[in-house]
């Protein structure tokens, strides 16, 4: 007989993607090498880290948590999420703050998250970012170019990425806007590099508190 407990939703993003699933692990991958390897061992925050936290569980962080808009895969029914993991949910739209003191994280990963949020909140939540890394802390975050909007509609229309994901997309970004918008939120242009990766279809922004 088959279980009758839930089992979650295993898939790293939210619609059907032909590709999805190889885009979501070639981003993962280069995030983890973009980390600092001195930060391994530490505190880790992924800000939208999805229903089902593919990037936290295999970061390699001792303290993992992650915080989302939408309710994670895992129930109490179904076990919960992985040992040593812990996944909030709450808004990430607006001004509401992160619920951690200052300096909690060695990290903060966000990982094609901002293109999805009202771009009036973004200052703020960025500030939030700021305010929970600790000193020579890293921010770590991936979005869409937005040249790629177009080419990216197109791979939705083929079925080769999630149209549900694309159509939920509210902002586009240029590497100047990363930049400002991280400098506005405490990060020195000095130590922050902003560079394009996947063909230059994403854009990959690392800062240094």
């Amino acid at each position: 007989m088959g279980s009758n407990v839930p089992q979650p939703d295993l898939r790293p993003t939210r619609g059907a993607g032909r590709l999805e699933g190889l885009i979501a692990r070639l981003r993962m991958e280069r995030v983890l090498k973009a980390i600092n390897p001195s930060l391994h061992g530490s505190e880790i925050l992924d800000v939208g880290c999805g229903s089902y936290p593919l990037f936290l569980m295999h970061a390699p962080f001792r303290r993992k948590v992650g915080v989302d808009q939408i309710a994670p895969a895992w129930t109490e029914r179904s076990g919960g999420p992985p040992e040593g993991m812990e996944i909030l949910q709450m808004s990430l739209n607006g001004t509401l703050r992160l619920p951690f003191p200052d300096r909690s994280f060695s990290c903060v990963t966000s990982l094609a998250v901002i293109e999805h949020l009202e771009p009036a909140g973004l200052p703020f939540l960025m500030a939030e970012i700021h305010r929970v890394l600790k000193p020579s802390g890293q921010l770590v975050l991936t979005t869409p170019h937005a040249f790629a909007d177009g080419i990216l509609k197109l791979l939705a229309r083929l079925g080769l990425v999630s149209k549900e994901e694309i159509d939920e997309h509210k902002s586009l970004f240029f590497h100047r806007h990363l930049r400002e918008l991280l400098g506005q939120a405490g990060f020195s242009p000095a130590k922050t590099g902003i560079r394009g990766f996947l063909l230059g279809l994403n854009i990959l922004a690392v800062a240094e508190k």
